[in-house]
């Protein structure tokens, strides 16, 4: 069967230290940043420790760092982003992976990444979730609006997060819509949905999980695109590291300043 030719994908704790992985972290606005790394070994010293915070499925590797001047330790702990690990040898993509920092006996201080073996924790809906971390509109039935953050949205749904201000309930129904761009096409996307679930999220805010209502061929379009793009970014040589590309829009600018200046 062609099920049974299909290479089963590793555990990430499978991962030998050592291996080469390439970490990809998207943000709000369609902003990303890559960082290449290699896997550090557990010690048996400290395997337990990470065992007591239920960490069923770990790495370890070196503390991702920005490269400004200070070279500060990356913050990952935000609803706005979300992080994928490929293996660079097998181009394996581990998606929704959760970085957390932990000073450990032997290996110090680094950074862990997560994943869990029940998927339904990390996704209840059965079909593949897109982060994309872009401003959109939510509007109520009973007339309420707000302007929202859209996280993520499948074929059969979509979360976002909002203010604490914005009242709504499981059972309540909501458009939800935002405004992308994917190569040279623009998608204004409109998603009817009812609230299944609402949640605390940082900052006092609240993230709201929906179920469409109806299917809408143009989310499917989208996501398409949008996994191939990201695949397209995903793969490319290590550029970088500053999310939005801010220093390859400086080096732009200089190089016109220079232009001019002959």
């Amino acid at each position: 069967m062609e099920q049974d030719r299909v290479k089963k994908k590793s555990k990430l704790s499978e991962l030998a230290p050592g291996t080469a992985v390439r970490l990809a972290v998207y943000g709000r606005h369609n902003t990303c940043a890559y960082f290449d790394s290699r896997i550090l070994e557990i010690s048996e010293v400290d395997r337990p420790y990470l065992s007591s915070k239920n960490f069923e499925n770990i790495i370890i590797l070196k503390l991702f760092r920005d490269n400004s001047d200070e070279e500060k330790v990356i913050n990952f702990e935000s609803e706005e982003i979300v992080c994928e690990l490929m293996v660079k040898e097998t181009k394996e993509v581990y998606k929704d992976v959760f970085i957390r920092r932990v000073d450990l006996p032997i290996a110090g201080d680094v950074h862990a990444l997560i994943t869990h073996e029940r998927v339904d924790f990390v996704n209840r809906r059965r079909a593949y979730r897109l982060f994309i971390g872009l401003n959109g509109t939510a509007n109520t039935s009973d007339h309420l609006s707000a302007n929202v953050i859209v996280k993520d949205i499948s074929v059969i749904g979509a979360a976002f997060i909002c203010s604490t201000k914005f009242d709504v309930y499981p059972g309540d129904r909501v458009t939800i819509s935002f405004v992308d761009q994917v190569d040279d096409r623009q998608f204004f996307l409109i998603m009817p949905c009812e609230v299944v679930r609402v949640a605390p999220a940082r900052g006092g805010n609240r993230i709201v999980g929906c179920s469409c209502l109806q299917e809408i061929s143009m989310v499917g379009k989208y996501i398409m695109l949008k996994q191939q793009e990201r695949q397209r970014r995903f793969k490319k040589p290590l550029r970088a590291l500053m999310v939005g590309n801010q220093q390859t829009e400086e080096s732009d600018e200089n190089k016109e300043k220079a232009s001019e200046s002959k």
